[in-house]
C-alpha cells in the first residue's frame, strides 16, 4: 500500500445495502508501528468514501513515490488523515476530497534544497554576482537533513490548503504555506528560509511553482544581497589589516615601516579618498538641488 507494509491482527469488514465498512482493528500495524483507521463506503446513490487514520510511522518517500510523485522529502513521519469523496471515476474524486491532515516528522532530508551549501556561498562570496549565480541552484536541487518536520493542510474540492510546512534542523528552518491542486497537479508554496548562520542573515523569502512533480524554485530578496557584499568588504578590510599587521610586527613588536606596509597604507588611503569623493559629490548634488527649488511637482 503506497510503498508501506500492513500487518492487521483483527480487522473487520462488513458489508450490506449498498454500504461497506472496514475497521482495522487492535493490534493493526504500519511499518512496524500501531495504524488505527477505518474506511466506509457507501454506493448508492453515488459511490463515496469517508477515511480516518492515525499511522504512527509512514515511510514519506514510499508514499509519494507510489502515489506517482518525486522522492522530494526523505524520512518517517506520524500522518492523521480524515478525508471523504465521492465520484464515479477519479476525476470526479479528487474534485470532491476534502478534509484534513497532519504530519509530524522527525529526521530527514529535503531532496530539493542545499542549505549547507547556501550558507557557504555566503560565507565565502568573493562577489555580488558570483553568489547571485549559483542561489538558484542551491534553492531548486541539492539535500538538506533535518530533525523535525510539521505540516497540515486542509482540502477543499481537491485543493489542499496548506497552512504550514516547517522543516527544522541546525542550518535554521523552512516554513511554507500555500496551495497543492490535486485535481490539475498544481503547487504554488511561499514562505521564507531562516539562517542559523551567519548570525544576522536576513530570512530569504522563497517560492515554489508549477507542477506537483516539477515545480521551479524561486527568490527575491534586496536584504540578502546587501548582507552579502557587506560580508565581501568586511572580509576585504579584515584581509588588509591582517596584513598591514603582519608587516609592522615581529614577534609583538614594532618595526620600521617596509614596503609591504606602504603598500597596504596606500590601499586603505585609496579607499577613504573613493569614499570621501563619493560623499562630497552627494553633498554637492544636495546643495545644487537645493538651490534650484529642486525637481517641480
Amino acid at each position: 500500500m503506497l510503498g508501506q507494509t500492513l500487518s492487521i491482527a483483527s480487522g473487520a469488514l462488513q458489508m450490506g445495502d449498498g454500504v461497506a465498512f472496514i475497521n482495522l482493528g487492535e493490534g493493526a500495524q504500519l511499518n512496524g508501528q500501531p495504524f488505527a483507521g477505518s474506511l466506509n463506503i457507501t454506493m448508492d446513490p453515488k459511490p463515496s468514501f469517508a477515511l480516518k487514520l492515525d499511522v504512527q510511522n509512514i515511510d514519506i518517500a514510499a508514499m509519494l513515490v507510489g502515489a506517482g510523485y518525486s522522492d522530494v522529502v526523505t524520512g518517517a513521519t506520524a500522518l492523521t488523515l480524515d478525508l471523504s469523496a465521492e465520484g464515479n471515476s477519479l476525476t470526479e474524486i479528487l474534485g470532491t476530497l476534502g478534509g484534513t491532515g497532519r504530519f509530524n516528522g522527525q529526521a530527514g532530508v529535503l531532496n530539493f534544497l542545499d542549505v549547507p551549501t547556501l550558507i557557504s556561498d555566503i560565507e565565502a562570496a568573493t562577489s555580488g554576482r558570483a553568489f547571485l549565480n549559483v542561489i538558484g541552484s542551491r534553492l531548486r536541487g541539492g539535500q538538506t537533513n533535518f530533525g523535525s518536520l510539521q505540516a497540515s493542510f486542509t482540502l477543499d474540492s481537491g485543493i489542499a490548503l496548506v497552512e504550514d510546512f516547517k522543516a527544522a534542523g541546525t542550518w535554521g528552518a523552512l516554513e511554507l504555506s500555500g496551495q497543492l491542486n490535486l485535481l490539475d497537479e498544481f503547487m504554488d508554496l511561499s514562505g521564507a528560509l531562516a539562517l542559523a548562520r551567519p548570525l544576522d542573515a536576513p530570512p530569504v523569502p522563497v517560492n515554489y511553482r508549477g507542477s506537483l512533480s516539477a515545480p521551479s524554485g524561486g527568490w527575491a530578496s534586496r536584504a540578502l544581497e546587501k548582507f552579502v557584499i557587506a560580508g565581501i568588504e568586511r572580509r576585504f578590510r579584515s584581509k588588509i589589516f591582517d596584513g598591514l599587521e603582519k608587516v609592522q610586527s615581529e614577534s609583538g613588536k614594532e618595526r620600521a615601516p617596509s614596503a609591504g606596509s606602504a603598500v597596504f597604507e596606500s590601499a586603505i588611503s585609496i579607499l577613504g579618498q573613493i569614499r570621501q569623493r563619493q560623499k562630497d559629490k552627494k553633498e554637492q548634488e544636495a546643495k545644487e538641488s537645493e538651490g534650484t527649488g529642486g525637481t517641480p511637482p
